[in-house]
């Protein structure tokens, strides 16, 4: 680590991939490469979004003309909706269609959702579709933030870096690590929560990025 000292390395595209693999496994059961797929067209599709958002189309002329970014976009659309259907007719298949039989991640809880025969409680296939593109999008960008954000304020108070290390080791050891480990895992939880503290919103970002003292009074605990 020595020879690596003082140079800069860009963590956020192991994030994206460290991120896009837990989702796609324990939300939709899928692979990296499935899921990765996926994250990819709702990455492309969000910018152009926020690339139109203040675009001004007048009725009638845009059903005639239409944009570069109209025309992505929804090859866009139809590409997700195609891959996540894909998904769900694996799960299904795996599982015989049978209602018990869906599996207990965010993917079998739809299913079971989606076939329910009471109409109260049920959901629509669009409903279904737009949950899991929700999830793909914004759960993979707060997650890959927050990481981001944890590692960039460790890197401001080395001193938390040693106790949360000195506390997995204490409670995980080399063993597989389980949720009652990791629920007494203090440290760590109170610097995804400082973390939260500054990264919460953008004014909160702002007084981080600006303010040295404000991120000292955050890390207090």
């Amino acid at each position: 680590m020595r020879k690596h000292e003082g140079k800069e390395f860009d963590m956020l595209k192991d994030f994206r991939l460290l991120t896009t693999e837990v989702i796609s496994r324990t939300a939709f059961g899928s692979s990296y490469m499935e899921g990765k797929h996926i994250f990819e067209m709702v990455a492309k599709l969000t910018a152009i979004t926020v690339k139109n958002v203040y675009t001004v189309r007048f009725p009638g002329i845009s059903m005639l003309i239409r944009t570069d970014d109209e025309i992505e976009a929804e090859k866009l659309e139809r590409g997700i909706k195609s891959s996540i259907l894909e998904l769900i007719r694996k799960r299904e298949k795996s599982k015989d269609g049978m209602f018990e039989n869906f599996g207990t991640d965010y993917l079998g809880q739809l299913l079971k959702l989606l076939h329910e025969p009471d109409t109260n409680k049920s959901i629509t296939l669009d409903q279904m579709i737009d949950e899991i593109k929700a999830l793909y999008g914004a759960g993979h960008l707060t997650t890959t933030s927050l990481l981001g954000w944890s590692v960039f304020l460790l890197a401001l108070h080395p001193e938390w870096q040693e106790k949360a290390r000195k506390e997995v080791v204490a409670f995980c050891g080399l063993e597989k690590t389980t949720s009652d480990a990791i629920a007494r895992l203090k440290t760590v939880s109170n610097t995804l929560i400082k973390n939260l503290c500054c990264s919460d919103s953008s004014k909160h970002v702002d007084e981080c990025m600006l303010d040295t003292p404000k991120v000292e009074h955050f890390w207090r605990i």
